[in-house]
């Protein structure tokens, strides 16, 4: 259980709050950040790639400063807004798609790392890693996180 005590606790709701007034840049260095924790506790061969992290940066930044070239298009009536909006998207699904990746994998590690099986109370489950990601993950780190206090 120390691993959950690396976590700080914060609000689900504060997580999808700051996603969305960022347009998802916040949800990728929260995942930067949940994923050292994760790793600092892994055999090397066991730890979350940077690859997957440095894809869900690379496509939320380029999401983002697409949105904003696609604002100025539109504002300045330029005709290739259309082609931005396109690419936008790519980078859009990119990120998406990379994030539930990321949640399963992280999902697994710390059901290894907790020591968790299917019928515990706290394992991560599939489904809601699924519809909710990392979302999900803070939801179920904060529920560890209140257990470890309760029991103390």
């Amino acid at each position: 259980m120390i691993v959950c005590k690396n976590f700080s606790p914060r609000s689900t709701w504060a997580v999808c709050c700051f996603t969305l007034l960022t347009f998802g840049l916040y949800l990728a260095h929260y995942i930067n950040n949940q994923t050292k924790i994760v790793n600092s506790k892994l055999e090397n061969s066991e730890k979350i790639s940077n690859l997957i992290i440095k894809i869900i940066f690379i496509s939320s930044y380029g999401m983002v400063s697409l949105l904003i070239l696609h604002i100025i298009f539109i504002v300045l009536e330029y005709e290739l807004y259309d082609s931005i909006t396109l690419f936008k998207d790519i980078f859009y699904y990119i990120s998406w798609i990379t994030t539930i990746i990321w949640g399963f994998i992280i999902k697994n590690r710390m059901n290894n790392i907790l020591d968790y099986q299917k019928n515990d109370k706290m394992w991560f489950h599939t489904f809601w890693t699924l519809l909710f990601s990392a979302y999900y993950f803070n939801y179920k780190v904060n529920c560890i996180f209140i257990d470890i206090v309760l029991k103390e």
